[in-house]
Formats: C-alpha cells, structure tokens, sequence
C-alpha cells in the first residue's frame, strides 16, 4: 500500500507541474528573488553576523506571503489533494468548520460528504478552496497555490497560521478583511511585515 500511495504522490506533482506553464527563461528570473525571500523569511545581517529573525525567536506564529508565480508551490492543488488525502482529514473539527463554512456541506464520514446540491459526495468533488485549506493543515512541509481559494477562505488560513507558521503562495491579492490582521504577514518578495490590507495592498501590487 505504502508503495501505491507514493506512486499517487509521484502522479500528483507530476500533474501539478505540467499544469504550471512556468518557462525556463522565468524559473531563471525568480531565482534571485526566492533566495531573497529565503533570506528574509529565516535570517537577517546586522553587524556582520548572521542572526536568526524567524517569528519561533518571539513564541509567534506567522503568516508568510510569497506573490506571484512560485514554481516550487503546488500549482493544481484539487489534482494533489485528491491522490494525498488521508481518511484522518475529513473528520478533523477543522475540516467540518470548512466544509460547513466554505461548500455548505456535511461530513457524514471520511468517504461521504452530504452536500444540498450534489447529495453525497465524495470528499474527491469538494471544492478547490477546501481541498486546499486541507491540504494546508496536513502537509505543512509544501506551499500550496492559495489563488485555488476564494476570499472566504481568508479566515480559515489566518486561523492556521495563528496556531503555526504558515507559508503560502498568491497570485492575486486576497482580501484578508478590514481588520488588524490576528498574526503578523510577511510578504516574501520583499521582507515587508504587514499587519492589514492597507499595508498590504500597495506591496501585493507590485508583484501581482
């Protein structure tokens, strides 16, 4: 089984990176800016020594925001989800707050979602802000294309970054509401920490 399982995973990059038409020519160009926001995201010069500046040093959690095309995110996160997701993450509190929030669904069982529309579902025919928020919540070790979401998503991914660091990859701006923002957001591309969209719209703009 473990061998079929890594098979659907090899699959699912596969397919997600086809599905991101990035060219070489760009790929070589973001290559300064993702060592940047590398740079940004876990240390900062000062005094001739390299210091660790990651949110962990606070006991915060943060948002991280990388706009723009990233080739390194999962691009098709529906395609990724529906070959990686565990039984375990549909009966999860916070994947029933989801469903129920974001497709006006119920979690009848790990196979079985009972929709208004559809009937019962299979967790395969939720929809794409779902399974990314999802996806978000269980394999933290990837970026996912959080463009798949809609803005009512937004309080769902603020939620997860408030209990851990969460990095995520826009490309459009995602209105996050009128208020402060819960945790800090660092915009990647430039190492700017935001705290509402009025910080943040003029920054998002320049790369999106």
């Amino acid at each position: 089984m473990e061998s079929i399982k890594k098979a659907f995973v090899k699959i699912a990059v596969e397919a997600s990176r086809k599905q991101n038409l990035n060219s070489i020519k760009q790929m070589k160009a973001l290559d300064f800016r993702r060592s940047r926001a590398f740079y940004v995201l876990f240390c900062e010069q000062k005094e001739g020594t390299i210091i660790a500046n990651d949110s962990h040093l606070r006991g915060d959690t943060m948002l991280n925001i990388y706009f723009g095309d990233m080739p390194e995110a999962v691009y098709n996160t529906s395609v990724y989800f529906n070959y990686t997701y565990e039984d375990e993450w549909l009966t999860s509190d916070f994947a029933k707050e989801v469903i129920k929030k974001i497709d006006k669904s119920n979690v009848l069982g790990p196979h079985a979602i009972e929709s208004p529309v559809l009937g019962v579902i299979p967790p395969e025919n939720l929809s794409g802000g779902t399974k990314t928020l999802l996806l978000m919540a269980n394999d933290p070790e990837k970026v996912f294309n959080a463009s798949t979401c809609g803005d009512n998503c937004a309080p769902f991914i603020l939620k997860l970054a408030k209990k851990k660091d969460l990095t995520i990859n826009l490309r459009h701006l995602m209105d996050f509401g009128k208020k402060k923002f819960p945790v800090d957001v660092k915009v990647l591309n430039t190492g700017d920490v935001v705290h509402n969209m009025e910080e943040l719209m003029p920054i998002a703009f320049e790369f999106v």
